[in-house]
């Protein structure tokens, strides 16, 4: 299990040990606190509506889930498009 959670976690930083053993764990508590989110909630979302319900998760670390999660296949990318914070248009992810 643990290769797959380092999988998930893209380690640009280089980190070894305990470092990176904590950023892996953080990882995959964000990514399946979205996943619950999306199970909770039946509607499409950016990840900027997303960073709305988790203010402490950077918006890297969110887009990184929900990337894996529409990856793994439990998250879908919609055609569907909203306004962003910074008023562009942005996609939308629902549950698989």
């Amino acid at each position: 299990m643990e290769q797959q959670l380092t999988l998930d976690y893209y380690n640009t930083n280089h980190e070894v040990r305990e470092v990176l053993n904590n950023s892996i764990s953080k990882n995959q508590i964000q990514q399946n606190l979205i996943l619950k989110f999306f199970q909770v909630h039946s509607s499409n979302f950016t990840p900027c509506e997303i960073e709305t319900y988790f203010p402490n998760f950077p918006l890297t670390s969110i887009r990184r889930a929900v990337t894996n999660l529409t990856r793994e296949g439990k998250l879908i990318k919609t055609h569907k498009m909203k306004i962003g914070k910074y008023g562009k248009q942005c996609h939308t992810w629902r549950l698989a």
